[in-house]
């Protein structure tokens, strides 16, 4: 006995089938081209659509309908379309996590530079890149500060131990720091930790 789930157009209908009365009826040439021509199709299409969970009822049935040798390679395909997806997803998982913990690792030096600075009485963001540079403090704040691309007209220079513009924008509000009044804006920032 069978029992298939076809769902259509947010209709459920269940569908019980006796597979010697089935096996009897696909004997019948016109018969059986016919079941064949209407539910073999449906049937393709729920091996192709991966992101169901394979239900109990679909091998049976389908041994009934398709031929062993292209049920095999549906079968072969799903496993690996949902090998794939569940890659991909994995991969996903990953990436998230580690731009997690590289945001936790930023929080972590943004507050560790605050602290380490905020007693120096520093007025302009650029005084606290050359501290950075002059103490060799990179590795310390490794994922926070940098080199960054500045660019004015035509004109394109490196800038050691600058910050991004969102950690930078976050420093000067903390300390209270100014910029030396460039009209010069930030094209890239590599972080020394990528150095």
């Amino acid at each position: 006995m069978v029992c298939a789930k076809k769902t259509a157009n947010d209709m459920e209908a269940l569908v019980i089938v006796n597979t010697e009365d089935l096996e009897i009826l696909l004997q019948n040439k016109l018969v059986g081209t016919l079941l064949k021509n209407k539910y073999g199709p449906m049937l393709r299409n729920a091996w192709n659509n991966s992101e169901l969970e394979e239900p109990i009822w679909l091998n049976e049935i389908s041994s009934i309908f398709i031929e062993k040798t292209e049920l095999d390679e549906l079968r072969n395909r799903r496993f690996e379309k949902v090998r794939e997806e569940n890659e991909i997803e994995e991969d996903k998982k990953r990436r998230r996590e580690t731009e997690r913990l590289a945001s936790l690792k930023e929080t972590e030096e943004f507050e560790s530079l605050v602290e380490e600075v905020k007693s120096k009485g520093f007025t302009t963001s650029a005084k606290v890149s050359h501290f950075i540079i002059r103490n060799r403090l990179g590795d310390k704040y490794k994922h926070i500060s940098g080199v960054l691309t500045m660019e004015n007209g035509d004109s394109t220079w490196h800038f050691n131990g600058g910050f991004p513009p969102k950690i930078y924008a976050q420093l000067c509000s903390r300390l209270n720091l100014t910029d030396n009044g460039s009209h010069s804006r930030v094209v890239d920032f590599t972080p020394f930790k990528d150095l």
